[in-house]
């Protein structure tokens, strides 16, 4: 997993970082707390569940607090490797609404498809009863 260069393993690595250091969500956003920094615990958990990638400044912060303060630099450039990664991939609500636009897309062909057929056999029922009758 090292190095983190993809954004999930960077994420991945970050959730590893504060399973070694021990820290509960509070512990880390007092601890900030206590050399003037703010670390919410909302944020923490967003980043470290995947729903947003952290800023430099949150990485920078995040790793000090951690105890890991002598890779901050490390840790920095992989980031800014990840989140060059992350702009690349579409996101996952981006991801949802064009496959969502496909599936309608879809629909809608298979839909026009399916009423062409139902008029193609309409017209040659009338057609078959028509040449019945003369």
């Amino acid at each position: 997993m090292w190095p983190p260069e993809q954004p999930e393993a960077f994420i991945a690595a970050l959730r590893d970082l504060k399973e070694r250091s021990g820290l509960t969500y509070r512990q880390l956003e007092e601890r900030a707390a206590e050399v003037g920094d703010a670390l919410r615990r909302s944020t923490v958990s967003d980043v470290l569940n995947g729903t947003r990638m952290p800023s430099t400044d949150f990485v920078a912060l995040f790793i000090r607090t951690c105890g890991d303060g002598v890779r901050v630099e490390e840790w920095v450039a992989y980031h800014q490797k990840a989140s060059r990664q992350q702009k690349r991939q579409p996101s996952k609500q981006r991801r949802n609404v064009l496959m969502l636009a496909a599936l309608s897309a879809l629909v809608g062909a298979v839909l026009r498809v399916s009423r062409n057929l139902g008029r193609v056999r309409s017209s040659s029922r009338s057609r078959a009863v028509a040449v019945s009758a003369s």
